[in-house]
């Protein structure tokens, strides 16, 4: 818990220096970026993810920065003492059949191989289909420009690598190992994932605490192997956001947009 709120804590505990200075610089970074932009605000109100005010997009970047920096701590902490367990001969995190370092993690959107599974590209043609056969707004605008491009890449990545790395890297095999069953752990992650994505306009986060089961699952099939979901998750996104700003009006382009049909983003 330190070291997400203190990216970078326990590498420097551990005498992980390198790691510890590129989660402490890279969280910091993103503070600093929030701080600023929010100074720049003008438009009062809450900053939604779907906003094109590219001011509020870039408080949220750094917000998200702090965040995966957070995350990747974390998890360094957690698996470090996996390793301590398996050093002293126990067998309390034997389940735990593969080793991801955090360059693993950060690259595994890029690995396309995973759109040959079936468990990768069965979800995202779901999404797919669900955009495709939402009804679309007759004043939608219908364009994405550069700056589109670049927030919803940079929002999609961080967030499936940060977010696959709290509630499916650390906290499901948390509870795995303290309940002694992974069905039950995934049931409570999930919960958890979609308690967190709960707001005024998605009271009930049912699609998030659908997807993060299911996420779960894939990363236990995977013998707890984050890859793929985080491959799943960061695509996923990305064709949420792709949806909503081709649906928004002209009047939507600078403010905030709400879909609920697309908010499975998460």
């Amino acid at each position: 818990m330190l070291s997400f709120l203190l990216p970078g804590f326990d590498q420097f505990y551990e005498g992980q220096t390198a790691a510890g200075f590129a989660y402490a610089g890279y969280g910091l970074s993103g503070l600093v970026l929030a701080a600023e932009m929010q100074n720049k605000t003008t438009t009062p109100g809450q900053a939604d993810i779907s906003s094109r005010n590219n001011v509020k997009r870039q408080f949220l970047l750094g917000g998200q920065m702090y965040e995966l920096a957070g995350a990747m701590s974390a998890y360094q902490s957690y698996r470090s003492l996996n390793h301590l367990y398996r050093d002293q001969g126990s067998s309390a995190y034997d389940f735990i059949k593969r080793d991801e370092t955090s360059l693993d993690l950060l690259s595994a959107p890029f690995d396309f191989r995973f759109l040959k599974k079936t468990t990768t590209w069965l979800p995202l043609s779901f999404i797919l289909v669900t955009v495709a056969a939402a009804p679309q707004s007759q004043a939608a605008s219908h364009y994405i420009n550069g700056s589109d491009v670049g927030y919803l890449s940079a929002f999609s990545y961080q967030a499936g690598v940060a977010e696959e790395s709290i509630f499916r890297g650390a906290l499901l095999p948390s509870l795995h190992q303290w309940w002694g069953n992974g069905s039950w752990a995934n049931l409570a992650q999930a919960t958890a994932f979609g308690a967190v994505h709960i707001s005024s306009e998605n009271p009930f986060p049912l699609p998030q605490m659908l997807l993060g089961w299911y996420l779960g699952w894939v990363t236990q099939q995977n013998e707890y192997s984050l890859r793929e979901s985080i491959f799943i998750h960061a695509w996923w996104d990305v064709i949420a956001f792709t949806a909503t700003y081709l649906d928004q009006t002209a009047a939507d382009r600078a403010t905030n947009v709400y879909l609920p049909l697309v908010d499975a983003r998460f």
